[in-house]
């Protein structure tokens, strides 16, 4: 039999300037050999130092769309990425004869020096949407980005969107501002576009970043969320089959909001969160003003609130709460929180350098206080994303131990002998920055649950130390062979790691004469 040649991926990109030799390229390429695999199409027209000339003419655009129709079976066309000013007509056409074709769509306009702000997006554009939404069976993914949507627009795509057809899977929205002129007028209640993601059956992963327009103290983003929220849980049945939600800068409880609609908003969150048959299995809420540090006007009742939620949740799995400028105190109100939550399997608390500057710890109560390093009952954590924050507190333990971080280290094996499932503290133990944590983060990976109870500590005081610090666990002879096999198969990529794991377990010596 000869060899299975691999699948191919062409990337075609327009850019202003010398279209008509890309044009016969791919004509050429056609003539010798169709096109097989994924396509991806990038149109990068109009951008802020094009000339007119230099732009796509109307006999290259129907050249084009020719072009891509002609194509027979075996052609994926994967993604449609449009990157353009606002004077690109023939562009618009190439837009509304292509769509329907494409699984992914993604659109981010150029910035208008002019005008001092992002561009409009086109009616043709948003017309060449709705119908990929509404009549098309292929269009998965959309992406819109660095664009202004007016309320027009915004209703065509809702209807779209709610649409019983609607094919879409994945819609991700980042830098998108919303122009209502009756954004007063919002009473939380009829945002089309929230209704149209609440009503929607088909998407599975929603992403809103940094998309709002602002009044003095009302955002439109906010009463998009509300509604949301809100809509999601007021049917009593299940609206979709929504797994992930991504917001970041969302500003859940930031100081351009009232009072009153922070607690509204964090509310109708988590509700949404507590209903029986929530569906969302990821959850992501990135510098969303949830920390101390973020001028937040509900303070720690917020997080508080969050945290509640969580715990009344059976869905979520994994929780991302980065870069919200927490401090010591809303740290270890997470890490304890986390022990109430039955289903999580991994947290992301990472930080930036201003988080880790403003944080500035004078002590590290919030790790070794927090009920993780205590006996309590057993999680489903894997992954628990702190280095950041671990790194910033040995500042604060190699101070009080004369440069020693042997307490820090103890703290973390107690951290994961309590939790046997976690495998990952982030980067920094990856690349071995403390042996021993990685050696028991290689073990947890490899064996987890297996592991018999550790023997009780033998306390000197408060100090956790080398010295006194508890053996690891042991693991019954009985399931050597299933832990070399299961490092065989995870750590196959991570010699280090696999030589971790016999390791630990050729230490138990005697284990070795039993039976």
């Amino acid at each position: 039999m000869g060899d299975v040649a691999a699948p191919v991926s062409w990337v075609i990109r327009l850019s202003d300037g010398a279209i008509d030799n890309v044009l016969d390229a791919i004509e050429r390429c056609i003539d010798r050999n169709p096109l097989v695999g994924k396509v991806n199409l990038i149109l990068n027209q109009g951008g802020p130092n094009s000339s007119h000339n230099s732009r796509l003419t109307n006999s290259q655009a129907v050249r084009l769309v020719h072009l891509v129709k002609s194509c027979k079976g075996g052609v994926d066309w994967s993604c449609l990425n449009l990157d353009f000013g606002s004077e690109c007509p023939h562009l618009l056409f190439c837009t509304t004869q292509l769509a329907p074709l494409f699984s992914e769509i993604k659109v981010r306009l150029h910035y208008d020096s002019n005008l001092d702000s992002y561009s409009y997006l086109p009616l043709a554009t948003a017309y060449s949407i709705y119908n990929a939404l509404q009549y098309g069976n292929c269009l998965r993914e959309l992406v819109l980005c660095d664009c202004i949507i007016r309320e027009d627009i915004m209703e065509l795509l809702s209807q779209g969107i709610q649409s019983t057809s609607c094919p879409l899977r994945r819609l991700s929205l980042s830098s998108v501002e919303w122009d209502s002129a009756n954004l007063e007028n919002q009473n939380g209640r009829n945002d089309p576009f929230a209704l149209a993601l609440a009503r929607n059956t088909t998407l599975e992963d929603v992403s809103l970043s940094r998309s709002f327009v602002s009044t003095e103290d009302l955002t439109l983003f906010d009463l998009t969320l509300f509604d949301l929220f809100y809509e999601m849980s007021s049917n009593g049945q299940p609206q979709g089959p929504m797994r992930t939600l991504r917001l970041e800068n969302c500003d859940l409880g930031k100081s351009t909001q009232t009072q009153d609609q922070t607690v509204l908003l964090v509310d109708s969150l988590i509700s949404m969160l507590s209903l029986q048959h929530c569906s969302i299995v990821e959850l992501y809420l990135e510098d969303c003003g949830l920390g101390f540090h973020s001028i937040s006007l509900g303070g720690r009742d917020i997080l508080r609130s969050l945290m509640s939620g969580l715990q009344e949740n059976s869905s979520i799995q994994v929780l991302g709460l980065n870069q919200n400028l927490f401090d010591v105190s809303d740290l270890q109100y997470i890490m304890d929180g986390i022990t109430g939550c039955r289903n999580l399997r991994q947290v992301e608390l990472e930080a930036d350098n201003v988080e880790v500057f403003l944080q500035n710890y004078d002590n590290a109560s919030w790790l070794t206080n927090s009920r993780l390093v205590q006996p309590h009952p057993p999680t489903q954590l894997r992954k628990l994303v702190i280095d950041a924050h671990i790194w910033n507190a040995r500042r604060w333990f190699m101070d009080h131990a004369e440069g020693s971080d042997a307490e820090l280290q103890a703290v973390l094996v107690d951290l994961l002998d309590h939790n046997p499932l976690i495998y990952d503290l982030g980067e920094e133990f990856k690349r071995g920055a403390m042996p021993r944590v990685t050696e028991l983060l290689n073990l947890n990976q490899c064996v987890g649950p297996l592991r018999t109870a550790p023997p009780p500590r033998r306390e000197q005081g408060h100090q956790r130390t080398e010295e006194n610090r508890r053996p690891l666990s042991r693991i019954p002879l009985s399931f050597w062979p299933i832990v070399l096999e299961r490092t065989n198969n995870k750590l196959v990529a991570d010699p280090a790691g696999c030589a971790n794991v016999v390791h630990h377990i050729l230490k138990q010596g005697p284990g070795l004469l039993e039976g």
